[in-house]
């Protein structure tokens, strides 16, 4: 029973590390823990310079435009793996945002503050 314990144990010190490891530092891709410490998503145009991008996008910075108030929405998208690809609009369903006050549907962000999908990307771009 010792030896199950000390096992068990080992297990979980090693994937505590292992989750422990997620970089959430200025590039680095978006993942779940940098959206617990609050921090802002954009889009990495250096890697992903056009619409829909080839994989996922979306790395810890603060936006060129409207960082602020858009922020909770590309959180969102970030952290669901969405808006970047072709079609995300039909795949988006019920994730929605806060925008100045009002929860919003991401697929309505299109119509009500992004546009076209260059200028969505333009106001998602990295600082």
């Amino acid at each position: 029973m010792k030896k199950i314990l000390i096992v068990f144990f080992g297990v979980l010190v090693f994937q505590g590390s292992v989750w422990g490891d997620t970089k959430c530092n200025a590039g680095d891709p978006y993942a779940q823990e940098c959206h617990a410490q609050g921090l802002s998503a954009c889009w990495d145009m250096t890697a992903h310079p056009s619409y829909p991008a080839q994989s996922n996008p979306w790395v810890v910075g603060e936006a060129v435009l409207q960082n602020d108030k858009m922020k909770e929405c590309r959180q969102v998208c970030a952290i669901n793996d969405t808006c970047w690809q072709d079609k995300w609009l039909d795949d988006a369903g019920d994730l929605s945002c806060v925008v100045a006050g009002n929860q919003i549907k991401l697929h309505m962000l299109l119509f009500a503050d992004w546009n076209t999908a260059n200028y969505r990307i333009g106001k998602a771009a990295c600082k």
